[in-house]
């Protein structure tokens, strides 16, 4: 992976030789697989935190995406979601309704749709999009991956629940005390909450 400065954040993405990771089946090269993050410091200057990540899958011959698992922090509407690259006719026909009624626009288009998968805090890690493609989509895989993406998953989870914590001290504590630990409040005063991660889509 290369790691470059871009202003107040910094980019993480496959090594500069290669800009898409080969996916194969039966050793035979069909796809690529691009992967960006973009870090920078939370709102409390103490650590980082991923601003936005993209991972696509784009086919080798038609040199397309087939699907798309982003996340955008700054994003007006689902802050993660997938975007499908395919089409189906009664999917188009539902839209083409509501695009009568202004509702929603360019109805031939469901790769422009947004489909919300749990927004900031919940959303699926790389981990997940990976084990899709090699479960589901039938990718090539080398051998002890079901354990590496496994571990590297459920650190990335703890990571996840430790912010949760961060954020949400009051009813992390509350928890605490239900299943009988003792906790105290700060000498500095309440922990501040930050619920914002938690009402977006």
């Amino acid at each position: 992976m290369k790691v470059a400065r871009a202003g107040d954040r910094y980019v993480i993405t496959p090594d500069a030789a290669r800009e898409q990771v080969p996916l194969k089946i039966g050793g035979c090269s069909v796809a690529g697989l691009t992967l960006s993050f973009f870090q920078e410091v939370d709102r409390t200057s103490r650590y980082m935190k991923t601003a936005q990540s993209f991972f696509t899958v784009i086919s080798n011959s038609e040199r397309e995406p087939l699907i798309r698992l982003e996340y955008d922090a700054s994003h007006q509407r689902a802050v993660s979601h997938w975007q499908i690259h395919a089409e189906r006719g009664a999917f188009t026909e539902l839209l083409t309704r509501a695009n009568l009624m202004s509702r929603v626009q360019r109805p031939y288009d469901i790769s422009k749709l947004h489909f919300p998968t749990g927004g900031e805090r919940f959303r699926p890690a790389l981990e997940d999009f990976l084990e899709f493609l090699l479960r589901e989509c039938g990718f090539d895989a080398v051998s002890g991956w079901k354990s590496a993406i496994r571990n590297s998953r459920e650190a990335w989870r703890r990571l996840q629940f430790r912010t949760a914590v961060r954020e949400l001290p009051r009813e992390a504590a509350d928890i605490l005390r239900r299943e009988g630990w003792t906790v105290n409040e700060p000498s500095t005063g309440s922990p501040k909450t930050w619920r914002k991660p938690y009402r977006r889509q």
